[in-house]
C-alpha cells in the first residue's frame, strides 16, 4: 500500500493508494483541486471548506452521470445493429480517452 501527499483547497491530504497509482492519484487531486478553487472563487468566503468539497464531489458525480448516460446512449441508440453500435462505442471511448490524455497533461503541467 502506497500513500501520496495532496493538496486540496491549500490543505495537505495523506491518501493511501494502490503502488504505483501515486502519479494517477495526484493527478486526481489536481482536478479536484481546481473544481474546488473555481467554486471557491464563484462562491465567495462564506462557504465553509466542508460544505465546498461536498458541492465539489456533486458536480464530479453530475460529471461523470452526464459521461455515463451519453456513452449508454451511444450504445444503444445508433441504428444499424450491434456492430455499428460497438463501432460508435469504440469510437466514442478513443475519444474519450485522447481528452483524458489531455486533462491529464494539462493537469500535469498546472
Amino acid at each position: 500500500m502506497a500513500t501520496v501527499t495532496v493538496t486540496v483547497n491549500g490543505r495537505s491530504h495523506v491518501v493511501n493508494c494502490s503502488d504505483g497509482q501515486e502519479g494517477h492519484v495526484a493527478r486526481m487531486a489536481r482536478g479536484l483541486d481546481q473544481h474546488v478553487q473555481r467554486l471557491a472563487a464563484a462562491v465567495g468566503p462564506t462557504v465553509n471548506e466542508s460544505t465546498l468539497l461536498v458541492m465539489a464531489g456533486i458536480l464530479l458525480a453530475e460529471e461523470a452521470a452526464q459521461a455515463r448516460a451519453e456513452l449508454d446512449r451511444r450504445r444503444h441508440g445508433p441504428a444499424g445493429g450491434a456492430a455499428a453500435g460497438e463501432a460508435a462505442v469504440a469510437a466514442d471511448l478513443e475519444r474519450l480517452a485522447e481528452r483524458i490524455d489531455a486533462i491529464a497533461r494539462h493537469l500535469e503541467t498546472s
